[in-house]
């Protein structure tokens, strides 16, 4: 299924009626590119190109500065259909966004949706076209029996992949590549609840500092819990080098503060590039820190099923 329609945006600082916001402005951040900041947008889905065509839904969701480079950051968000066909139905999405030159391309994952888009998977083209934002949607969205995907799930075969997360704790220094974006001081709870994070670690093809870098895991983690350590994370698993160069994988789930060795599990909820309508499971298992340092290994289990 295909649907093209139109994303209608009041910048960033464009006066009271702009429909994006900061929630977090880290106006200490050394980077260049607003690493830490967190913003939240409510932008109008018109059918076509010009400022008075039909409104069809919102794009709601939120954004965070997830790279210490470039200008970039890590997208979720709600595409909310108010009127026509697929009034009352959503897609939800992941993925990253580039500040880049106008007509460039860029692909985000659909990871769900309700409504008509119950199941759904798919990707979402987006391109900047004049001052308004064009989408183009392929999605795969059809009703599936609960007795046919506990079969699936039982007969699924995944491809393997292994590669190792290189980070520079918070609190390490200037070099940290984890930093607050919000700081809950006053948190009662020990285990950080309503604390935000945002990182943008090395993926490397071995545990050794030196082995090749392959990518990048960007995302962010929130305090959620009262009573233990541990908290939510949405990230995107991006690919620079090697087969896999320019496609991604987009994941969420449960990040525990745990001895080394623990083995967690994370959902693989879509991807970009080779990894189009991709899901699966990630295994990762803290195996080496240091007082700066943390390594994890990462099992990617994909299937396109």
């Amino acid at each position: 299924m295909h649907l093209r329609f139109y994303n209608h945006e009041r910048i960033l600082g464009s006066g009271p009626n702009a429909t994006v916001v900061y929630s977090v402005h880290r106006t200490t951040s050394s980077s260049v590119s607003g690493f830490g900041n967190v913003y939240v947008y409510d932008n109008l889905l018109r059918a076509g190109v010009e400022p008075d065509s039909p409104i069809i839904g919102r794009n709601q969701g939120m954004g965070i500065g997830s790279s210490m480079a470039e200008n970039s950051g890590l997208t979720n968000f709600q595409l909310v259909f108010t009127a026509g066909e697929y009034n009352g139905s959503s897609l939800a999405l992941q993925g990253l966004f580039p500040v880049a030159p106008l007509g460039t391309v860029f692909e985000r994952a659909i990871t769900g949706g309700t409504g008509k888009f119950r199941l759904a998977r798919g990707y979402l083209l987006t391109s900047e076209d004049g001052s308004r934002r064009r989408h183009y949607l392929y999605i795969r969205s059809k009703p599936i029996s609960l007795l046919k995907i506990f079969f699936e799930v039982a007969s699924i075969d995944y491809m393997h992949l292994r590669f190792y997360n290189h980070e520079r704790i918070l609190g390490s220094g200037p070099d940290a590549t984890v930093v607050y974006a919000v700081e809950r001081t006053s948190s009662t709870s020990g285990a950080g609840f309503g604390n935000v994070i945002v990182y943008d670690n090395l993926l490397r093809a071995g545990v050794e500092p030196d082995s090749p870098i392959i990518g990048r895991n960007q995302g962010m983690g929130v305090g959620s819990s009262l009573a233990e350590n541990s908290g939510l994370t949405n990230f995107q698993l991006v690919f620079t080098a090697g087969k896999y160069n320019g496609s991604s994988l987009a994941l969420q789930g449960l990040f525990p503060v745990a001895p080394l060795g623990t083995v967690f599990e994370r959902a693989i909820t879509g991807g970009t590039g080779k990894f189009r309508l991709a899901r699966g499971y990630l295994l990762t298992t803290e195996v080496h820190s240091t007082n700066t340092t943390l390594t994890g290994q990462l099992d990617a289990f994909i299937t396109f099923r």
